[in-house]
């Protein structure tokens, strides 16, 4: 879902957002979570992997949220 909404907003011309919202998801989300899963839990390398498994989930929503936002119809689109 994470690369097909990128590559989709990509052909709408969109690269500035995805590229944030991709940095946060991985940065923060990803990372973040990993290392606290990881260290402060100490789940270890599986944390580590929910981390990414948490930071690729969000990238994905947020992506495909940003791709439908981008494609919805506005009501000048609805008028006849």
């Amino acid at each position: 879902m994470q690369v097909t909404a990128s590559g989709s907003l990509r052909g709408l011309k969109d690269t500035r957002a995805p590229l944030l919202i991709s940095l946060a998801a991985y940065w923060l989300v990803g990372l973040g979570s990993g290392t606290w899963l990881a260290f402060g839990l100490g789940l270890g390398p599986h944390g580590l992997w929910y981390g990414l498994t948490a930071g690729l989930a969000t990238a994905a929503a947020l992506l495909v949220w940003r791709f439908w936002q981008q494609t919805r119809p506005t009501a000048a689109d609805m008028e006849p």
